[in-house]
């Protein structure tokens, strides 16, 4: 069976009401509210619901399992269920539409993907908070979290569960170093450690959910090196989130300090320098103006304010020495509207004006204002 066909099922399987989603929407429909928890598991009893290897026209003869909604009581503990066996490192899942899970939490990474529609993720840690996901997110799960992921209509949602131990070596060899969202990786995996909860937004790498649709196809196949195409394939994903999501991604707090978020407020504004401002930072990592600044002055002796306007200046240096573009364009290009404000912002810094700065280092023949 080829690629493209396997991805036709794969889609059409995805959109698919399984019995017990009917069961669910209906419940919803008529009562306006989820199925209560003790009917829930009866019906699950009978239906298989959740493994998304459960596609038949992919291959026939796939493993098939079991996953228990345990009641909400309490949090419940997810290890070995969600694994056909004890030797995948990957099991891929689809969460049923009209259904608001348990509070539960896990030994191993869950990455949630929006393939259509919206959903809410509920994590539990100092407060309670809830995150809401639209078409083409995709956020990440650490072990140990307590969290409950509701669907309340037909939008689909995938959940990737990876080992730790996979993510262990998969950091080790395979994930660039220098990155932000390696390095974090490093605090959940290697130090047990959960500075934050990472959710990316990857509607403008369109890639990622294409890998992702692949991935699912060779999650179904049986054929040898299976799991080693997963592997390759999952790394890929992660690679691809990094070089084209990690611009575009927002941070769930967690009880650690804000000092371990820093290396990725700073790569966030080298990334973004040209387009956001102080507040929206603050808000895109769930801290006050007040609280990131006094952290960042900490680390690097310098406001939130002064190390963005830092990021501008020197972004704007290259630009005169390499460019002959003109003063006006180089400020837009740097996030100024005007060329006056970036002037009076690159003589405070620089004890010159961006025309004497370009007569002194730039190329022969460049633009004067």
């Amino acid at each position: 069976m080829n690629s493209a066909s396997s991805k036709e099922q794969i889609i059409t399987w995805l959109f698919q009401l399984s019995e017990y989603e009917k069961i669910c929407m209906g419940y919803y429909r008529n009562y306006g509210a989820h199925i209560p928890v003790t009917k829930a598991n009866q019906l699950l009893a009978k239906h298989d619901i959740r493994v998304i290897n459960e596609i038949n026209p992919i291959k026939d003869g796939l493993i098939s399992y079991q996953m228990d909604l345990f009641p909400a009581t309490a949090a419940q503990v997810y290890d070995e269920q969600p694994f056909p066996n004890k030797q995948e490192a990957f099991s891929i899942l689809k969460h049923p539409r009209y259904h608001n899970c348990t509070v539960h939490k896990h030994s191993f990474f869950e990455f949630s993907f929006v393939v259509s529609g919206t959903c809410k993720h509920i994590i539990y840690t100092e407060n309670e908070s809830e995150l809401a996901l639209t078409a083409n997110d995709l956020i990440l799960i650490p072990p140990d979290v307590n969290h409950k992921l509701i669907v309340e209509d037909d939008s689909i949602v995938i959940n990737i569960i990876v080992r730790a131990s996979w993510m262990k070596d998969c950091i080790l060899d395979c994930l660039p170093k220098s990155e932000s969202f390696t390095d974090l990786l490093s605090k959940m995996v290697l130090n047990k450690e959960i500075p934050s909860i990472p959710l990316f937004h990857t509607k403008h790498c369109p890639d990622i959910r294409n890998m992702i649709l692949d991935l699912i196809i060779e999650f179904c196949q049986t054929e040898n090196y299976r799991n080693q195409l997963i592997s390759l394939s999952f790394c890929r994903i992660l690679i691809y989130v990094m070089m084209h999501a990690e611009a575009d991604f927002s941070f769930h707090k967690t009880i650690a300090p804000m000092k371990d978020l820093i290396p990725s407020v700073i790569t966030y504004i080298n990334k973004n320098y040209a387009t956001v401002q102080c507040k929206h930072i603050a808000e895109n990592f769930g801290f006050s103006l007040t609280h990131i600044n006094k952290n960042l002055k900490m680390e690097l002796g310098m406001s939130l304010h002064n190390y963005l306007t830092y990021v501008k200046i020197n972004k704007a240096k290259e630009l005169l020495k390499q460019s002959s573009l003109m003063i006006s364009e180089i400020a837009q290009l740097v996030g100024y509207a005007d060329a006056a404000n970036f002037i009076k912002s690159f003589k405070s810094l620089e004890n010159t004006t961006p025309a004497q700065y370009r007569k002194t280092y730039g190329i022969k023949g460049s633009e004067s204002p």
